[in-house]
């Protein structure tokens, strides 16, 4: 569905560019760049929302409303402080966090001076400080990040606030809602920090030895992570957090099996580190997560080695001891964890010449005491040299004193887990960020909003001369087979569409975003009385037949398939009427031959809609100049489809008039309570365009019309609330000669009046 969608939009921009309909391609631009940053590709989107500054940068040129101008403007600023909050994220998910608190910086200077969009800056300000608390954090700056953390839970506690006052004074329903997700994500974003925070403060606790009370603030920030997990709906940000939950865990279980040197708690941090490890989705992570696991493998065996006191017992656990740390190291290298690596394999060694003092201490054969006791000492000399290039110059200086001890033949009291001690990197804050969420976006941009920018430049445009209004392509179907043409045929329009409570729209339709769409539960309804009309059109002789507007919703697939099944079965051009096409924000409408489809037409100018007490404008992209409107050749003469509001424009009835080769047939699909100002014009076009006019509207409304061109007595039209079908019998040859004729007569005369507009 994301790749339909991000194609229906590159279609969107590429059609819009090479119509120089910028502000469509800026919209379009700013769809693909929310999209890119709910599939986590933060470059792309902050380089979609570039190209959003480029295509208003060149709409602006066109606008001289001042108010207007200034709003693009906006547009502009906002597009720029967006792309580089993506660029604030992509630098969040690389830790690279001193240039993502820049970044965010930067976007919120920019936003705190938009009238429209001010109260997004305190949000995206308290992400500074969070930034820079999650750089001190993997900087082992604990107290420093511990302050930090605080400050961004109080200035998001801040932003929450700004939030709720916008929401007391905004009326726009969209913007409301996503207001509301912002501030629930910012108490998120708090809980985030204080989770933070206590984890800062049991890796403190813990270097000073107070592993109980450390614990504890592990066990305390497990819980509030795993609570932020459920407030995040995509998967990929919350396997993160719950990584986060299993390495907390894991690290409270260390903390314990240090206080009471626990082997079945170094068991357990070793099995919560291996869970961590699946949920990360950086490889790199998962590699850290599962080296740490073998080095707590490591300490539960060394533990259970301090408590033997049986050599054989030993015995058999130093080799394995050694495998998992061999096996930590090469898994830290593996990751790029040089430093790491080094202790682990430095620690093997120490753990080499530990076992040969063990061994010494208890041999009483003084000369095989002294090979050991020799050995053991060149082992830990060669331990103090791997720790000290491998610059833990503390470790080093503790083994050389050993070696004084050993020198002196002094008793050492050999501990395997003061020897396999684990590297700092296992309570490391490596691959914790605060995971970016889709709720944090930027807001929606409005078809509304952006019409009114097009319809402004577009304007100006006409107005000077470089763009024509509409733009009528021809089509010839019958190209290859013009004897295909029928000289004789019958053409009608059926009227259907009568509530049962006089609320036609809230009883028969769902409204999304200014777009209507049948109900579910309606389709077999107007699906049966569409079958049925088309069967007694067929019964009648009809060759052409239309429907009112949106009575028949071809977005359902049944519908079109019947329809296309009825065309077939029954030889007959159907025109559907239109229906909105919801993904493409486009009012259309289709014909249907026995073939399946041979052209759509879209509608041009929206209506206003009353549907449940509120009164808006029909949901379509419009405003977009050159309008097009496809005249189309076929066996049953010239058609031109012109939906509702679309044949009141007079400049569309000019262009109509004088277009070559001449209309033969006008249908007008229409939902429209209105019908007086309909007729005028139909009764006016039948003689200047000298075409005959098919009026289908909805049949609540009624007054569906047939105007001919020559002169005669019979009125076709429905009443109002009926349903029911008319018709007229086409002469295609007698029509157009009878077209000449009246052009001569009337050449001589004024030529048909240009509109003003």
């Amino acid at each position: 569905m994301i790749h339909y969608c991000k194609q229906k939009k590159f279609t969107i921009i590429k059609e819009s560019l090479d119509s120089r309909y910028y502000s469509y391609a800026a919209a379009a631009y700013e769809y693909l760049a929310r999209i890119e940053d709910r599939l986590g590709n933060y470059r792309i989107s902050a380089e979609q929302y570039g190209r959003v500054q480029e295509c208003y940068s060149k709409s602006v040129i066109g606008v001289e409303y001042k108010l207007l101008k200034e709003r693009i403007k906006e547009k502009i600023s906002y597009a720029n402080a967006w792309s580089l909050i993506e660029l604030a994220k992509l630098h969040n998910k690389q830790e690279k966090h001193l240039q993502a608190k820049e970044n965010y910086t930067k976007a919120y200077q920019i936003l705190k001076q938009l009238p429209s969009n001010n109260y997004e800056a305190s949000y995206y300000f308290a992400w500074t400080f969070l930034e820079e608390a999650e750089h001190h954090s993997k900087q082992e700056r604990h107290d420093d990040a511990i302050e930090q953390f605080r400050s961004s839970s109080e200035h998001f506690d801040e932003a929450s606030n700004v939030l709720e006052e916008v929401l007391k004074q905004s009326k726009d329903k969209l913007e409301n809602e996503r207001i509301k997700k912002l501030k629930n994500i910012a108490r998120v974003r708090i809980n985030y920090c204080n989770a933070r925070m206590n984890v800062e403060t049991a890796r403190v606790l813990g270097k000073k030895g107070e592993h109980l009370m450390a614990a504890e603030k592990f066990s305390t920030a497990a819980t509030q992570f795993k609570h932020i997990c459920t407030k995040f709906k995509l998967e990929r940000e919350r396997r993160e957090l719950e990584a986060i939950y299993h390495l907390c865990r894991a690290w409270e279980s260390m903390e314990y099996a240090e206080n009471n040197e626990d082997s079945t708690k170094f068991a357990e941090a070793a099995q919560l580190f291996e869970k961590a490890s699946k949920f990360f989705s950086n490889n790199k992570l998962k590699i850290l997560s599962s080296s740490n696991s073998s080095f707590c493998q490591a300490l539960e065996l060394g533990s259970r080695f301090d408590e033997s006191t049986e050599t054989s017992m030993k015995s058999e656990l130093y080799p394995r001891i050694k495998v998992m740390l061999r096996k930590a190291a090469s898994s830290y290298k593996k990751g790029g964890f040089i430093n790491e690596a080094d202790w682990a394999l430095a620690t093997s060694t120490y753990f080499d010449a530990a076992w040969h003092l063990i061994q010494a201490d208890e041999e009483m054969n003084l000369e095989k005491k002294n090979n050991l006791l020799k050995i053991g000492s060149e082992i830990l000399t060669s331990a103090a040299n791997l720790f000290g290039k491998s610059g833990y110059k503390n470790k080093e200086k503790d083994i050389l004193e050993q070696l004084e001890l050993v020198a002196k033949e002094e008793k050492i009291i050999v501990s395997a887990l003061n020897t396999i001690s684990e590297p700092s990197i296992t309570k490391s804050t490596i691959g914790i960020i605060a995971p970016a969420c889709p709720l944090e976006s930027s807001q929606s941009p409005r078809i509304s909003e952006v019409a009114e920018f097009s319809d402004e430049i577009l304007k100006a445009e006409v107005k000077e001369g470089f763009r024509e209004k509409y733009k009528l392509i021809y089509k010839d179907l019958l190209k290859e087979q013009p004897e295909k043409q029928q000289q004789e045929f019958r053409v009608g329009i059926a009227q259907i569409g009568i509530s049962n409570t006089g609320d036609l729209l809230s009883e028969f339709y769902t409204e999304n975003n200014g777009l209507l769409n049948l109900r579910e539960d309606k389709v077999d309804i107007v699906s049966r009385k569409v079958t049925e009309m088309i069967k007694k059109a067929h019964d009648n002789g009809i060759n052409v037949l239309t429907f009112p507007e949106m009575v028949i919703d071809l977005s359902y697939d049944t519908m079109l398939e019947e329809i296309s099944d009825l065309a077939k079965k029954y030889n007959m051009y159907l025109i559907p009427g239109s229906y909105h096409d919801i993904s493409m924000r486009k009012n259309l409408s289709l014909v249907i031959g026995p073939d399946g489809i041979l052209w759509e037409q879209e509608k041009n100018i929206p209506a206003m809609i009353n549907f449940k007490g509120k009164r808006f404008t029909e949901g379509i992209e419009s405003g977009k100049y050159p309008r097009k409107v496809i005249i189309c050749n076929t066996e049953y003469g010239r058609m031109v489809i012109a939906i509702c509001r679309d044949f009141l424009d007079m400049d569309l009835r000019v262009e109509l008039k004088n277009f070559e080769p001449p209309v033969d047939l006008i249908f007008n699909p229409a939902f429209t309570p209105v019908t007086v100002d309909f007729k005028a014009a139909h009764f006016d076009a039948r003689r200047s365009i000298y075409a005959y006019c098919f009026f289908a509207n909805i049949g609540e409304y009624g007054n569906s019309l047939i105007y001919t061109p020559e002169k005669e007595r019979i009125e076709r039209t429905i009443p109002p609330r009926e349903e029911g079908l008319i018709f007229k019998d086409i002469n295609l040859f007698k029509l157009r000669s009878e077209r000449k004729k009246w052009q001569k007569i009337h050449e001589k005369e004024t030529q048909f009046i240009q509109s003003t507009r």
